[in-house]
């Protein structure tokens, strides 16, 4: 997956302007596929900004893990999802959507296309071509889809803080404190449950079944 990295660092250099270039240091698949087993499109990805701004426009360091002016990238495998894009202005009861032309996109992530969202499309800003009374910055998100089969998202991001998880489950490595705190035994006893459940067993063979169609169809 680092040659991956690598060449999506190279396409950046040639091809992406106005962003600082870093070491691509995160990686995290996304799988898009029916997991309720409802055999319906359901929305598996909400509206969300990748990085946090205060109301100013300023970036806040304290609260985002990617570095700052950097691009994520999205590398997809397997069938086609669509990634939407709205226009907002923060409100007393939460991002509003902004009402006017161009304010909306639609982005269709095919196998093998490379997604690359870029910084300035989060920053706190004056569209005025948008929105002439307040700043306002682009979500994504709102990603329905469940009956098509398996669409994976390689996001890929450059990030200036790790924290450690076990390699065996993915769980953070967390300190006795935090191990004894309520709340954190409630979450690890469920997932502790659900990892030894039958659940989990016909999870897991459904998307393995699900992964083998995706080389059958992608990759041979």
């Amino acid at each position: 997956m680092s040659q991956v990295g690598t060449a999506i660092e190279q396409f950046l250099s040639a091809n992406v302007s106005d962003i600082t270039l870093e070491k691509l240091t995160h990686m995290v698949a996304l799988a898009y596929y029916d997991k309720m087993n409802l055999d319906t499109n359901q929305k598996q990805l909400s509206w969300h900004c990748d990085q946090r701004y205060c109301k100013h426009g300023t970036f806040m360091d304290s609260q985002n893990s990617q570095i700052e002016n950097t691009a994520t990238c999205i590398l997809t495998v397997g069938e086609t999802r669509v990634l939407q894009f709205r226009c907002v202005r923060d409100s007393s009861s939460g991002p509003l959507p902004i009402d006017s032309a161009g304010s909306t996109h639609s982005f269709h992530l095919s196998h093998g296309s490379l997604f690359v969202l870029h910084p300035a499309d989060e920053r706190k800003e004056w569209r005025l071509e948008l929105d002439d009374g307040d700043l306002t910055y682009f979500q994504h998100g709102n990603v329905i889809f469940g009956k098509d089969g398996l669409s994976i998202g390689l996001v890929f991001r450059a990030t200036s803080r790790t924290i450690k998880v076990w390699k065996e489950t993915g769980m953070l490595a967390l300190s006795d404190t935090q191990l004894n705190a309520d709340m954190f035994k409630d979450h690890i006893n469920k997932l502790n449950r659900y990892m030894e459940s039958l659940e989990k067993v016909e999870n897991d063979n459904k998307l393995k079944e699900l992964v083998l169609k995706v080389i059958e169809k992608h990759f041979n």
